[in-house]
């Protein structure tokens, strides 16, 4: 097996003046939102709500047949029939709100047509509940915090339209 040799170049060394500084802040994932795993855009997501003060729900489940009615659950793992929802947010009208990442959500015509049947699922059954209809939020809007509290806060006035949506 052979094994590439590496080598540790060091700290650089500056002659003159003071070292050099980092301009502006490093971002600090920890991979979760509250006790529940999250990807980085869930969690950009999460914190920007959490600046606004927006309540939200993380990664809410909708049980079609749970005793013979459809409801809310927060059941650890989806049970067949569930639908999850990233963040049902209170902007004073629930919003479900869909995070699309690249992996799930873009690689192929069926990964599409999943994508609009549980939007459809999902107004559905936020029609009979008063729900305003599912936002989808692409991972092309969402590479830095700034990029997503933007998007939080026009979500918050009704101005959001998503550039590009599976």
């Amino acid at each position: 097996m052979f094994k590439y040799n590496v080598v540790n170049p060091g700290a650089p060394e500056y002659v003159n003046g003071p070292s050099l500084q980092r301009i502006g802040s490093q971002e600090v994932l920890l991979g979760n939102i509250g006790r529940q795993k999250a990807s980085d855009l869930e969690e950009r997501f999460a914190k920007a709500l959490q600046k606004l003060s927006i309540p939200f729900d993380f990664r809410v489940r909708i049980s079609s047949l749970v005793q013979g009615q459809r409801r809310l659950t927060t059941a650890r793992a989806n049970l067949p029939g569930e639908l999850e929802i990233d963040f049902l947010t209170d902007f004073g009208q629930i919003i479900p709100i869909l995070i699309d990442g690249e992996i799930s959500h873009y690689l192929t015509p069926y990964q599409a047509e999943q994508n609009i049947e549980k939007e459809n699922l999902i107004d559905s059954f936020g029609e009979e509940m008063n729900w305003h209809p599912v936002i989808r939020v692409p991972f092309t809007e969402m590479q830095t915090q700034e990029e997503v509290d933007n998007i939080v806060r026009r979500i918050s006035q009704g101005s959001y339209v998503a550039q590009f949506v599976a």
